[in-house]
């Protein structure tokens, strides 16, 4: 509300979004929030939003790819369809495991917006186990041995980028 009254008075804005690290941001968690970065960003954008300042992306890209793609894209563009950048994301990033990279990261989403809606964003790293249980851990694992399945007989770079996402898995599960 206070973006919008702001909106109405200036023409230029810029904003500078709280990050912060409900579901293990900062320690480099699989806390992608993307359906709900491409709903602010055209939010301020709609609001004459015309610069933005994050502090403190921790280039997590094995855990947080999708989010820094999705950001980059809607702060070049906010007119984007954002399930078309996420798309193109999978797509030209993972090729034919794509869909199961897709379906792991959403999955991860799903789960970190259920524990923040639940425990709130002051949540705190103590409270993390309560997110990253051995069930999701599970069916995170299940999600790329698929993509590895579906990857296999591709090109190395796509069965390289699985990898790189299983590594941010094995990191996760510590």
């Amino acid at each position: 509300e206070q973006y919008q009254a702001w909106g109405k008075l200036a023409p230029h804005l810029m904003w500078r979004p709280n990050t912060g690290s409900p579901a293990g941001w900062q320690q480099g968690l699989p806390d992608v929030s993307t359906m709900q970065t491409i709903e602010n960003l055209k939010f301020v954008a709609d609001n004459h939003c015309r610069g933005v300042y994050i502090d403190s992306v921790w280039e997590h890209w094995a855990t947080q790819g999708p989010q820094y793609y999705v950001m980059a894209q809607l702060i070049w563009n906010p007119r984007q369809e954002g399930a078309a950048i996420l798309d193109d994301y999978y797509r030209r990033g993972f090729g034919p495991a794509a869909k199961h990279v897709k379906a792991y990261f959403e999955m991860s989403e799903r789960a970190r917006m259920a524990y923040v809606k639940e425990y709130g964003y002051g949540a705190g790293v103590l409270n993390l186990p309560s997110l990253y249980t051995d069930e999701l851990m599970s069916r995170a694992e299940d999600q790329l041995n698929q993509a590895a399945i579906a990857g296999s007989g591709s090109s190395e770079v796509y069965r390289h980028r699985v990898e790189f996402v299983r590594a941010g898995l094995e990191f996760s599960k510590r």
